[in-house]
This record gives structure tokens, C-alpha cells and sequence, in this order.
């Protein structure tokens, strides 16, 4: 069985090294894109649980990063997955832009948000992808009809 992975779509490498510590620990292997071009590429070349999506990255490698950027890529991964088949969780500093830009990036299609830095939130990035990765998050339990015999307690 081939181990699960991530997509982590972020242009600053400490950030990344923080979140592939996370998703390790929970058992994920992670691919990295820097750029709205490497991310949808890797997106249509492989089956990823989620992506971890940074707003503000570059269009190609080595430009300038723009919110229009992270916006844009979400828009174009949305075309090549769905929003069951992958959820998608933005990470932004953004947090002050608050409605419009969250409205607008659900219309986009994405699934979840966190802010960054992510000791500042009150969700934690483990949290988070546990909440929004189908095979981490808790199954309900079957219930059964009691059809009669003994009850023991101690």
C-alpha cells in the first residue's frame, strides 16, 4: 500500500518545514510546489488527501506573489479535483480581509481556512487536516440492537 500525501503549495520553505513536521506526524508524506504552475501540474499528475494552499504565492517560479495568485490556483486545482474527491485548506495572514475574502474563496472551492502563523490560532494545523482528511477523521460507531441476555457490572 503506498503511504498517503500532501500537497503543500507555500513559496516560504520555513513555513513548509513546519507543516511537513505536522503532516508527518500524522503519518502523511508531502509534495512541495512554490507556484501557482508547479502545484497545478503536480495536482493533475498525482492523488493527493489535501492541499494546503498559501493565498499569497507566485504565478511561476522565482516572480512576485500575489493573493490573485493563491486565488487563481485554487480555481484551476478546482477543475482537475472536486471538493470531495480533495479538499483543498487555505493558509493565510489574511485574516483581516475577513467575509469577502472567505465568501469568495468558498465560491472558488475551497473547503477550510487557517491562519498563519499557526501558534496564533486557536486551531491547530493537526486539527485542521484531521478535520478535513476523510480517513482522520472518526468514524461513527455502528450501533446494534440489544437482543436480551445477561448484564453483568462490576
Amino acid at each position: 500500500m503506498t503511504q498517503p500525501y500532501i500537497l503543500i503549495i507555500q513559496d516560504d520553505e520555513q513555513i513548509k518545514n513546519s507543516i511537513e513536521e505536522t503532516a508527518h506526524s500524522l503519518g502523511y508524506m508531502c509534495d512541495w510546489a512554490s507556484n501557482q504552475e508547479d502545484a497545478v501540474s503536480l495536482v493533475g499528475q498525482k492523488d493527493y488527501v489535501t492541499v494546503l494552499l498559501d493565498l499569497q504565492i507566485p504565478a511561476r517560479p522565482l516572480r512576485t506573489a500575489s493573493i490573485d495568485y493563491g486565488c487563481n490556483c485554487l480555481e484551476h486545482i478546482r477543475k482537475i479535483k472536486d471538493k470531495e474527491t480533495m479538499p483543498i485548506i487555505v493558509m493565510t495572514t489574511y485574516t483581516k480581509e475577513g467575509l469577502d475574502l472567505t465568501m469568495r474563496l468558498i465560491q472558488k472551492g475551497a473547503n477550510d481556512f487557517i491562519s498563519k502563523p499557526f501558534g496564533n490560532s486557536d486551531r491547530s494545523l493537526s486539527q485542521v487536516l484531521r478535520e478535513n482528511i476523510p480517513c482522520l477523521q472518526k468514524q461513527p460507531v455502528e450501533l446494534t440492537k440489544f437482543n436480551g441476555g445477561e448484564l453483568i457490572i462490576y
